[in-house]
């Protein structure tokens, strides 16, 4: 059994029911001062992380919310048997909350895009 581990500025995360990660290339368009339209595509590109959770507490919705509430980038970091990612300082977004069950001890799932800052 792989020991999975989510670590979201210093805070421990429930482990996610999925998690994935896609690529963004950063790229600026500028227009020519003969009209002509050009890309600058640089090596750089962006890790985009998700995180889609079922079924978490109110405690842990409202520790996730804490975070996000900052508004600042904060470091995140993945520690698993077959899967390492460094600390990476990252912007987050929630993507969306569904409360499956109501009241005042609701479960609810959660999406979490965390979004790498670049060095510029």
């Amino acid at each position: 059994m792989s020991k999975q581990t989510y670590i979201l500025d210093g805070s421990l995360l429930p482990n996610p029911k999925q998690f994935g990660r896609r690529f963004k290339t950063i790229s600026t368009d500028f227009l020519t001062i003969t009209g002509k339209s050009v890309r600058d595509v640089r090596t750089l590109t962006k890790e985009i992380f998700l995180l889609n959770w079922e079924l978490l507490s109110v405690a842990e919705v409202d520790a996730i919310l804490a975070i996000v509430d900052k508004n600042i980038p904060v470091d995140f970091e993945v520690i698993n048997n077959s899967l390492t990612i460094a600390s990476s300082s990252v912007l987050l977004t929630v993507n969306g909350i569904d409360y499956s069950i109501l009241g005042s001890n609701y479960l609810a799932s959660l999406v979490l895009e965390l979004e790498q800052v670049t060095e510029t």
